[in-house]
């Protein structure tokens, strides 16, 4: 589980999505201790996730983070 663009999301586990864990848990540790997020970081967050997002509609498999979960 990481941040995602409307609070926390469930990505599947390639080295991009560890990555955007890490982020998340360094610089919006909120997201996994329930507590709201001041979106201080949202910016540099919100930037690496539309990166991953649209590595995927390009076939960009090393930057690409797939959701997971129920509704992916």
């Amino acid at each position: 589980m990481a941040r995602g663009f409307v609070g926390p999301a469930r990505w599947l586990k390639p080295p991009r999505s560890m990555e955007h864990a890490r982020n998340t848990l360094q610089k919006s540790p909120g997201v996994y201790l329930r507590i709201p997020e001041d979106y201080s970081t949202a910016d540099m967050l919100t930037d690496f996730e539309v990166e991953s997002s649209k590595a995927v509609y390009e076939g960009n498999k090393e930057k690409a983070m797939m959701a997971a979960g129920e509704v992916a």
